[in-house]
């Protein structure tokens, strides 16, 4: 059977002593390294015309917000009242979230994305 030498077996404890700390050490560099990444990537401006998208956003908005918004709470909300009757709980549940969410979708983009969707007129 070999046996480790004197410097095989100082540097082996050694590793197995400090192997928390170099683990430690080498995840924090990851991670401040990729935040570099994100960090100039907040001030990237992108090459193609914004405004299709802007104008296409606030379109689709607009049409769940008019109509066809009032036709997925109606529906979504029969379809709740039928479940919740059948004992389906869950699914009237989801289709609560879902009523209430074609209701106010239109406030919820404003609030977590700015007033800027003001492309198309009212429907």
């Amino acid at each position: 059977m070999k046996t480790l030498s004197n410097y095989s077996r100082y540097s082996y404890s050694w590793l197995q002593v400090h192997s928390n700390k170099i683990v430690v050490l080498f995840g924090l560099a990851l991670v401040l390294g990729g935040l570099t990444e994100s960090l100039q990537s907040q001030t990237f401006e992108p090459d193609w015309d914004q405004e299709r998208i802007v104008v296409a956003a606030d379109y689709l908005l607009a049409v769940i917000e008019g109509a066809f918004g009032a036709l997925v709470m109606v529906v979504a909300g029969i379809a709740a009242i039928v479940a919740a009757t059948m004992g389906a709980y869950r699914a009237s549940v989801a289709m609560l979230v879902v009523a209430v969410g074609s209701f106010i979708l239109r406030s919820l983009v404003e609030l977590f994305f700015g007033p800027e969707f003001t492309g198309v007129e009212d429907l």
